[in-house]
């Protein structure tokens, strides 16, 4: 694509999120909200890209020789994808998404300078914000960033992208040896299957706003925040269930493992902060 191209693209997808439902946080700084959404928007576009990517060079981690050979087989799925060539991809992964993700994490920390006056100085060069953000990225493909700034596998992951990539290829795969495809017919499954923009949409709109949400944790850890409000948009799930709890302490976790937003794919609510003052108002 072209600059121009990339540019119209850019701003088609921020202007669609926009018109999407959010909570009063966002509404109420629009200045970063315009940033969370750019990011998202750029992100999205990159993962487009980065899947692409993977689909085409497809023919480095699939072993097509074997798959033919399975075809009359026990359709042993772990000889045809090798994972050896299909690991690398995390830490493309990785490379792509880090600076997208800082912009969001920042994003969200200037939110709460400016919604509550309180002015940290926070930007993408500070130390914590990188780290915040390359933790991020790394948990999305089931890593962990040591103390030395080395990423590893993490053994306790809940969730990766790239291994709920290799299971959507191997149930690709295990479809077209049921059906007896041929090579080609295969590969055309897994080309769909792995380009399927609603992926990177998926992610990209899901973990924004949980880079943002990650920036607001942090400027209200570091401004002395006590107390916090989940916000809705209206729905009806479980996010209705938080915003029904009122305030909570500053570390409360939501369904005993959740800071704040997102709780949901797709999910758009937002957090109130609550300072000293109102908090011992409230607790009276």
């Amino acid at each position: 694509m072209s600059d121009t191209t990339d540019r119209e693209a850019i701003q088609t997808i921020a202007l669609i999120r926009a018109a999407e439902d959010w909570s009063k946080q966002y509404q109420q700084d629009p200045e970063t909200h315009a940033a969370l959404l750019k990011n998202e928007a750029k992100w999205t576009l990159a993962m487009i890209r980065f899947f692409k990517k993977m689909a085409n060079e497809m023919d480095r981690y699939i072993s097509w020789g074997n798959y033919h050979l399975q075809v009359n087989a026990d359709f042993n799925v772990d000889v045809i994808v090798r994972d050896e060539y299909l690991d690398p991809y995390s830490d493309d992964f990785i490379k792509i998404s880090v600076e997208y993700v800082v912009g969001m994490v920042v994003a969200g920390a200037q939110s709460g300078e400016n919604l509550y006056g309180i002015n940290l100085g926070i930007d993408s060069t500070d130390a914590i914000i990188r780290k915040l953000s390359l933790d991020r990225v790394a948990a999305l493909v089931g890593k962990r960033v040591e103390p030395d700034g080395s990423i590893i596998d993490n053994p306790k992951a809940e969730y990766s992208i790239t291994k709920t990539m290799r299971q959507d290829i191997a149930e690709s795969i295990k479809t077209s040896l049921a059906l007896r495809e041929t090579n080609e017919e295969a590969k055309a499954r897994i080309n769909k299957v792995i380009k399927n923009p609603k992926r990177a949409e998926r992610i990209a709109r899901t973990e924004s706003v949980n880079a943002y949400q990650t920036g607001v944790t942090e400027f209200g850890f570091q401004s002395g925040a006590v107390g916090k409000v989940w916000q809705t948009v209206g729905t009806t799930d479980v996010c209705a269930d938080y915003a029904k709890l009122g305030p909570v302490p500053f570390d409360y976790l939501y369904g005993d493992k959740l800071q704040g937003p997102t709780a949901h794919p797709g999910c758009r609510c937002g957090r109130r902060l609550i300072y000293q003052a109102e908090w011992d108002k409230l607790k009276k």
